[in-house]
């Protein structure tokens, strides 16, 4: 990663849960950066050993990786493996059930479609017997 992109993200979050990021929180990416391959997150919790003081914390340090980059740079063997480790299903299971909503998308758009270039006079038009 070149100097030029090493930078400190801000982690931003919407107000309401019901905007355009639906409450995942955010980083607004400068043109001049790239998003971070990694990030790294204190993990504060409340001291609470026979000798704890008020408000005493402990800290562990936590990263977090870019799957873009994971998948990028690893077999899809262990690219699944990792997925699985964090509780993900593997690439194959998403890409055939996006595959799967791809397809009924592309009906539901088809039907559509048909519904929209139907004729108004046809429309709603059961002939009587």
């Amino acid at each position: 990663m070149s100097q030029s992109t090493v930078w400190v993200p801000n982690i931003c979050y919407e107000e309401e849960g019901e905007g355009f990021t639906q409450g995942i929180p955010f980083i607004e990416i400068p043109d001049d950066k790239e998003m971070p391959n990694c990030l790294f997150f204190w993990e504060m919790r409340n001291y609470t050993g026979d000798d704890a003081q008020p408000d005493e914390k402990t800290a562990e340090l936590r990263s977090y990786a870019s799957m873009e980059v994971l998948k990028k740079n690893l077999s899809p063997f262990i690219f699944d493996e990792v997925r699985m480790a964090l509780g993900l299903k593997p690439l194959q299971e998403i890409s055939d059930s996006t595959q799967i909503n791809e397809e009924k998308e592309k009906n539901i758009e088809t039907l559509i479609n048909n519904i929209n270039n139907t004729p108004k006079n046809e429309e709603n038009h059961v002939e009587e017997k």
